[in-house]
């Protein structure tokens, strides 16, 4: 078999890779396929059909606690190594201290296997990012929002709403900030509908 045909070969043996990990820093969490796993999977596949492959070059940059490398890897029919190709993949690695080098590496050669052989892991770095933002976009108070909602709950009088924030927090609608908004809007709906 040439080398394609080998690549194609796994790819039909090797079509979905289910995550395993959790990943957890801060308040994002989610779950991801490992490296591990994908090598775990892909490896067997590789020795049985002859496959070898090395990176040939790697650029490095780091900007602030992001490492990046640009990895080129040269996959290689073993029972022909005069056949070959070469394929770049990226990985990037977020740390303070001297690991960010070792994640971006690991992020490039399970990327390089992902989409070499075509394997589905249901990861989509995308939708994370965005969903991420979105749901902290969604859990951060919004401070015209609770004024809007405690100027509806006292029928739109400012005076009367101002009264009863001067005597809770000594401070007009305008000047509380977002924890005194949303201690005001409780009380208030609590006097509003005791």
């Amino acid at each position: 078999m040439n080398l394609f045909e080998k690549i194609s070969a796994i790819m039909g043996e090797v079509q979905y890779v289910q995550k395993d990990g959790q990943i957890a820093f801060g308040t994002t969490r989610y779950k991801a396929v490992t490296e591990e796993k994908v090598t775990t999977i892909v490896r067997p596949k590789l020795v049985k059909y002859g496959i070898v492959i090395i990176p040939i070059s790697i650029d490095e940059r780091r900007e602030g606690n992001i490492t990046t490398l640009r990895t080129t890897y040269r996959i290689i029919n073993a029972e022909n190594p005069d056949e070959y190709f070469d394929a770049m993949s990226v990985g990037q690695g977020s740390d303070t201290q001297d690991k960010g080098s070792n994640k971006a590496s690991t992020g490039s050669w399970k990327y390089l296997l992902l989409r070499l052989f075509a394997i589905a892991s249901g990861e989509d770095p995308d939708a994370i990012s965005s969903d991420e933002l979105d749901a902290r976009e969604a859990e951060k108070p919004n401070p015209t929002l609770l004024r809007q909602q405690i100027l509806g709950l006292a029928e739109g009088d400012l005076t009367r709403v101002n009264t009863f924030l001067q005597r809770m927090f000594g401070k007009n609608l305008d000047e509380c900030s977002v924890p005194e908004l949303q201690q005001g809007k409780v009380a208030i709906a609590k006097k509003v509908n005791p």
